[in-house]
């Protein structure tokens, strides 16, 4: 056999390894690209992991799985955030310059929990919000704080719920509300509702999720695109 050995025998080995290490490199780059535009679409968050299954050509996905600790959507601080794309096309130009944009998508699912914490941090970005505090009151949130009512500072103290409606935003509903210890009868707690929700609002979101069910528990408040928040999350398992 000549000294040359398997680099010898033809171009169409040597042709092979070299495809392969070509689409290897190219699918490489490609998941780089797509992980940090999605750091970058939620706020670079400390921890994600992100999966994805390419379609037949670039931009296509089957799927994108990922999992991030510590991100923002919508300027909310999201603890633990799971999210599933299938049969998704993602804007190639947009990727090559770090930026998400969906062209078409054929599912997308998302499970988030929000801590009472983050939760009282985002309420506490109005500028007509001085203190808040909220804690768990049997499957609601009881909150209390200091809010600006025509320029007067007041203490308000409420009781309050979630509600989804398929769409990408979330409503608050409040169930009680007192003004500097005085109950407020029933249109003023329709006009406070109207003035402050939707609480969240995706629908400029470059992916479009369909909000159905949330849950207040004791620790967070959990939004998701699940029929019913406490049906079991399969795809918050592909990334442990």
């Amino acid at each position: 056999m000549s000294g040359r050995g398997w680099w010898a025998r033809g171009p169409s080995v040597c042709g092979l390894l070299l495809v392969l290490w070509a689409a290897s490199a190219s699918a490489g780059g490609a998941e780089g690209a797509l992980r940090g535009a999605f750091a970058d679409l939620l706020g670079g968050p400390p921890v994600l992991r992100l999966e994805s299954v390419p379609d037949l050509q670039e931009g296509m996905y089957a799927r994108i799985s990922l999992y991030a600790q510590r991100a923002r959507i919508a300027g909310l601080l999201v603890d633990h955030l799971w999210v599933r794309l299938r049969g998704v096309t993602l804007d190639r130009e947009g990727l090559r310059q770090g930026r998400v944009r969906v062209l078409a998508q054929r599912d997308a699912a998302l499970h988030a929990l929000v801590t009472l914490r983050s939760l009282e941090e985002f309420l506490a970005q109005s500028p007509d919000v001085e203190e808040v505090h909220l804690e768990y009151h049997r499957g609601l949130l009881a909150g209390r704080g200091v809010l600006r009512m025509r320029g007067m500072p007041v203490r308000v103290g409420m009781v309050v719920g979630f509600e989804a409606l398929e769409t990408p935003a979330v409503f608050v509903r409040v169930h009680a509300l007192r003004v500097n210890g005085v109950p407020l009868p029933a249109p003023v707690v329709e006009e406070f509702e109207r003035r402050i929700n939707p609480l969240l609002d995706m629908a400029q979101w470059p992916v479009s999720f369909r909000i159905r069910s949330v849950r207040i528990t004791p620790t967070h408040v959990v939004l998701t695109t699940l029929r019913r928040p406490t049906d079991p999350c399969d795809f918050c398992q592909m990334l442990p």
